[in-house]
């Protein structure tokens, strides 16, 4: 999830007026430019975040839809028409309504109201609601005679976000530093410390789960005002255990620096940093090959977590993060806090927070070691055993299983445990959702693979398959099962 942007510009007929006698400026170039730096800020910080711009008097228009292209925001800025009055009710309605077009109801966003006046639009503008999770702020440019001071902080504190008041005459000079406290504030970049044992890497997550969680982490007081700063990996668990887990949001996991790497070599020694490796590739690779899941601890009262690993999409890979609900149950696993060592066992603090970049463990931290790693126990019921997590019956995927299962048996033998193992993912499709006739459809392509066979030639080949067929008929449970077997001695002259 992204947090969008919505710039919400007034353009009533007061932001035409000089701002005092000693600066020959209107209040709409100062405006102007203060936007245009915090535009500047947007693009070189969250250049994949969406933005858009909405002007707004006694009617409102979008002025650009949501877009990454900052120079369409950048022109419409200078195009801008001044109008009447400052009917706030009407802006906030509009952009409501934009952010829902565009996005939906479940996507957070963030909308920034720039104004020189107090709202007198038909409505109150505390009346309005929206039905996504925003963060609402405003920043009021005028005198403190035109400003409804008050409101604007109801209104924000309302919807989760800021009030800044620009008091005039000597407020130009200032409207900058202004957007520059909005973007600390509430556009600071995520960083946080990756921690595997000793083995530690800062990282940076996307999109920014400050941003993307704000509305959980407001809601429920158990949890921290901002999204934790150390992650430590508590333990590995197989993908195909928690692979089909609903999670609350993903990140992409990106290291800051490809040398901020740091290991200690023994628990009494002094941290220090090296070029050669990444924390995050290693991981990257290693969850990658072993198809495994590695365990974040977030918090430990309410227990809180997040699964890392290595995903694939689109021939391009990349280290994720999935963030799990608080207190999230597996039913096939039981509680999540059984997988998880025991803090005094392993050394961890558990507390939740490790050490930072090049400081010392504290004292009695003692090194991971695969054996306060190892998951508790836990019965696995034996219909998941060795099967994959999900599986599908739609027309597209059954069409690209069987001709995997063509080519793979085309390459027999070479290719004999591909061939069982997809095989048996088709099977268990055709147990899980009750349709035997997938088995038969299966069985009937094999025959005719067999029949294409010339005779006296790939006799390894027919025997392979008139034994798979040989267990998809008379088995409808169970493991098929590949004997690797002697390759059949042939005459050959010469």
């Amino acid at each position: 999830k992204e947090m969008p942007t919505v710039l919400l510009v007034d353009t009533s007929l007061s932001i035409g007026r000089q701002i005092g006698s000693s600066e020959n400026k209107t209040r709409k170039e100062v405006i102007q430019r203060g936007i245009l730096h915090f535009l500047e800020f947007l693009e070189k910080n969250h250049s994949f975040e969406y933005s858009s711009l909405i002007t707004f008097s006694s009617t409102s228009k979008v002025c650009v839809p949501f877009t990454r292209d900052y120079s369409l925001l950048r022109s419409a800025l200078y195009d801008i028409k001044l109008q009447d009055k400052t009917a706030l009710d009407v802006g906030l309605q509009t952009a409501s309504q934009h952010i829902q077009d565009f996005w939906g109801t479940d996507k957070p966003c963030q909308i920034v109201v720039v104004t020189d006046g107090r709202p007198n639009g038909k409505e109150d503008p505390l009346n309005v609601q929206f039905p996504f999770p925003v963060k609402l702020h405003v920043i009021a440019f005028g005198t403190a005679q035109d400003i409804d001071i008050p409101l604007y902080r109801t209104l924000t504190k309302k919807n989760s976000g800021s009030f800044h008041f620009v008091e005039l005459p000597h407020g130009a000079r200032i409207l900058r530093r202004t957007f520059d406290s909005l973007a600390s504030s509430h556009y600071a970049k995520y960083s946080a410390v990756l921690g595997c044992g000793h083995l530690l890497s800062s990282i940076t997550l996307f999109p920014d789960p400050n941003l993307s969680l704000f509305h959980i982490l407001a809601s429920d007081p158990n949890l921290p005002i901002s999204f934790p700063e150390t992650l430590h990996l508590m333990g590995f668990v197989a993908t195909k255990h928690l692979a089909s887990v609903s999670s609350t949001s993903r990140h992409v996991v990106l290291p800051t620096c490809p040398s901020a790497v740091y290991f200690n070599e023994s628990p009494g020694s002094e941290w220090e940093g090296s070029s050669d490796g990444l924390l995050c590739v290693l991981l990257h690779n290693a969850l990658r090959a072993e198809k495994m899941m590695a365990i974040v601890q977030l918090q430990i009262k309410p227990l809180w977590v997040g699964l890392l690993y290595s995903l694939t999409e689109k021939e391009k890979t990349c280290l994720m993060l999935s963030v799990l609900a608080p207190n999230t149950t597996v039913d096939w696993l039981g509680d999540i806090s059984t997988l998880l060592p025991n803090p005094t066992q392993s050394g961890l603090p558990n507390t939740g927070a490790g050490p930072g970049p090049r400081s010392k463990p504290s004292a009695g931290t003692g090194r991971l070691t695969s054996s306060n790693l190892v998951a508790a126990s836990v019965p696995v019921p034996s219909y998941s055993k060795g099967a994959p997590s999900v599986v599908s019956i739609k027309p597209e995927v059954l069409q690209m299983d069987f001709s995997r299962i063509l080519r793979y048996a085309r390459g027999l033998p070479q290719k004999a445990e591909d061939l069982f193992t997809e095989c048996n993912k088709l099977r268990h499709a055709s147990n899980l959702y009750s349709l035997p006739s997938l088995v038969k459809s299966l069985s009937d392509v094999l025959a005719d693979v067999v029949s294409e066979l010339e005779p006296d030639t790939n006799s390894d080949s027919a025997t392979i398959l008139q034994d798979l067929i040989s267990q998809l008929a008379n088995s409808t449970d169970g493991e098929l099962v590949y004997e690797r077997k002697a390759p059949t001695q042939t005459n050959a002259s010469g």
